[in-house]
């Protein structure tokens, strides 16, 4: 007899349980966070009504201890609030896999849930699983991310770190690092192009403040026949790479290249 619709299901066990803090173990170098952003909201909403959404943690073997995978912010919340002299007892744990692969994931999936991972913590995670032996695909598969998306990541996650510092400080966008890397064929020419569109950027400032470094400052950099090029890459126009053949031909001349456009 097939079951209808409204039929009432049988209700499922799940590994939720209730932790004491101190049982929770806070592996800080696992945790790929670094921004935690504004702590003192999140405290004070625990202190006046409890950890609402549960953490996630991989439980110790043959202990008592929970390693913590996932809700970082909330336990460092948690924390806080114990020190202010709040009661927390227990708190909310889901048991997860304990495997280093499957805890990295749920770092990624669920932290994006809540406040989202920056930019370079999602890269950091990225690189940490393929040196679990993941690959991009598999990466983008169990995310729900684009492949190209998590080669950029990777790639953002290789940097130099001072080139992370200045996206940290806000001084630089992501988005143009990774174009950059994938224009450039060296670490070096990468820091060079950078400082130059970074000089770029702050021409002329006056307010004493360091101005992003945007794709635009970058563009500024670019002669036009790196324009010209990159233009060709975009519609692939027959015109265009007549046009870029001529100008990088030492036998043209003002009259040859003119004839194009006749």
């Amino acid at each position: 007899m097939e079951k209808t619709e409204t039929e009432i299901r049988d209700s499922k066990k799940t590994d939720l349980m209730l932790v004491d803090p101190r049982n929770i173990i806070i592996d800080e170098d696992f945790n790929v966070r670094k921004d935690y952003g504004d702590m003192d909201e999140l405290t004070k909403s625990i202190m006046e009504n409890g950890m609402i959404e549960p953490i996630i943690c991989a439980k110790v073997r043959k202990e008592d201890k929970y390693l913590l995978t996932d809700g970082f912010r909330r336990m460092r919340a948690v924390m806080a609030a114990i020190e202010k002299g709040c009661q927390i007892p227990f708190v909310k744990v889901i048991i997860a896999s304990g495997t280093m692969e499957d805890r990295i994931l749920q770092m990624v999936i669920t932290g994006t849930g809540k406040k989202p991972l920056t930019v370079l913590e999602e890269a950091e995670a990225y690189k940490r699983l393929v040196a679990h032996s993941f690959e991009a695909k598999e990466i983008a598969s169990k995310t729900g991310k684009s492949v190209a998306h998590v080669y950029n990541m990777l790639k953002l996650a290789d940097a130099p770190k001072v080139v992370k510092r200045m996206i940290e400080k806000n001084e630089i966008t992501a988005t143009t690092v990774m174009q950059l890397i994938r224009n450039v064929k060296t670490t070096e020419e990468l820091l060079t192009v950078i400082e130059k569109a970074a000089n770029e950027a702050n021409t002329g400032a006056t307010d004493g403040k360091v101005k992003k470094v945007t794709t635009k400052n970058v563009a500024a950099l670019k002669s036009p026949m790196q324009k010209l090029k990159e233009a060709y890459e975009i519609c692939e126009s027959e015109q265009l790479a007549e046009l870029i053949a001529a100008l990088s031909s030492k036998t043209s001349t003002g009259k040859s290249i003119a004839k194009l456009f006749s």
